[in-house]
């Protein structure tokens, strides 16, 4: 018969419900088997008397997909099962007699959400990386399967699955964002870092611009209080300011989802606000300022004891003398070195400061023309030869949005080939 298969594959008979193994039979059996099989199905019923219609052979179905199935769905019910426990938890968290929920608690929650989100995200991952490697990526295997699902009317396992992952990836996040929000929540420095990291797992940056306007804004609750009162904070103190190192983690998320109004309000609520600029002077010009204060006196300590030394003239004016040249050296030095700090432009891509932009500012603004640099570096072309060639209207209003922070994309003089 047609129907059997090579030596190597097994087949059954859904009229008797035997198994062959083709290779382990001799002619004789299965001409023997043939017989049978055919007489079975010109009577029209099985063995046992029941009508079957055609004999009809299908193959089996190997151990190992069974297997691989089986693990799916249990996954995929353990993830269920999380993100329920999850959203009970939540509840609790909020509705706990409305007062403030303890930092003790809430961490707890999003350290399971946390969990929830590196989980999906390496089964993301690993969906991903199986898909490039094997044939799902031909078009011939994209087209069988297309055709497969018309012909079915259902989806593919792999298709359901991962819609199903997409659906737990919207309740986490839409989850993190629910609590961070509600009014009785304080977003502390530990709770925004965990939630940029969730919200950077999962893929869903969206609402980070939000939440970093609401650090910096949303007025603090008092705990012990009922009702609870609130305490409305300044905006523009240094700890309002997001920590760089989650601006550039949600940048960069931003722009792995190729959203450009995204990463520009990212920006804007990140290194633009004046939070940033305070916290960024506390941090890296306070110490060095008060070394520049403390420069003068300890100069003339120094210049007093090398006049001690001499014996050519009067002290004193000695001292003012050598007092005057430590000065008018660090002073020389200290200011060139500013000059050559802040004037600095080989680290600059495509995006530089207007001529004019005294320095102070450029100093104080190098991480905001950093990372608008970065956005105009993933948008534009890779290729040195090439920039400057682009256009259309995402990319004049990432210039004109360049513009109006005093500072120039592509400036010809600067371009290769240009100097």
């Amino acid at each position: 018969m047609k129907a059997f298969r090579s030596h190597t594959s097994r087949l059954i008979c859904t009229h008797c419900g035997g198994r062959v193994v083709a290779s382990r039979r001799s002619r004789e059996q299965i001409q023997q088997f043939s017989q049978l099989a055919s007489s079975t199905a010109s009577s029209g019923r099985r063995p046992g008397g029941v009508l079957r219609g055609r004999a009809a052979w299908t193959s089996v179905t190997p151990p190992g997909r069974v297997h691989r199935a089986t693990a799916t769905r249990d996954e995929s019910s353990g993830l269920d099962e999380a993100v329920q426990d999850l959203i009970q938890r939540g509840d609790i968290l909020l509705n706990h007699s409305g007062a403030v929920p303890t930092e003790g608690h809430t961490q707890s929650v999003f350290e399971m959400c946390r969990a929830l989100a590196t989980t999906l995200a390496g089964a993301q991952k690993q969906s991903s990386g199986k898909a490039k490697g094997g044939i799902v990526n031909s078009a011939s295997a994209l087209l069988y399967l297309e055709k497969g699902r018309k012909r079915t009317g259902r989806q593919s396992p792999a298709t359901a699955a991962s819609e199903h992952r997409k659906k737990l990836v919207d309740e986490v996040s839409d989850f993190a964002y629910h609590v961070i929000t509600q009014p009785q929540v304080f977003i502390s420095p530990w709770l925004l870092k965990t939630y940029v990291t969730i919200q950077t797992l999962l893929g869903r940056p969206d609402s980070l611009p939000e939440i970093f306007d609401l650090y910096a804004n949303k007025p603090v609750p008092q705990a012990k209080t009922d009702p609870v009162r609130y305490k409305p904070q300044n905006p523009k103190r240094a700890k309002s300011a997001v920590p760089a190192d989650l601006a550039t983690a949600a940048l960069n998320s931003a722009i792995e989802s190729r959203d450009m109004a995204l990463a520009l309000d990212i920006v804007h609520t990140t290194f633009a606000r004046p939070a940033f600029v305070r916290a960024k002077v506390i941090r890296r010009a306070f110490l060095p300022g008060v070394a520049v204060g403390l420069t003068p006196a300890a100069a003339y300590v120094v210049a007093s004891q090398f006049a001690a030394q001499q014996l050519a003239g009067d002290g004193y004016l000695s001292a003012n003398v050598a007092w005057a040249g430590m000065l008018a050296y660090l002073g020389f030095t200290g200011t060139l070195g500013f000059v050559a700090l802040t004037t600095a432009n080989d680290h600059m891509e495509r995006v530089t400061w207007v001529p004019g932009t005294p320095l102070r500012e450029r100093w104080l603004r190098e991480e905001e023309r950093a990372a608008l640099d970065k956005v105009a570096g993933a948008w534009g072309f890779k290729e040195l030869l090439r920039r400057g060639e682009e256009e259309g209207e995402e990319w004049e209003a990432l210039r004109e949005w360049i513009g109006s922070r005093g500072m120039l994309l592509d400036n010809e003089n600067l371009m290769p080939g240009m100097q």
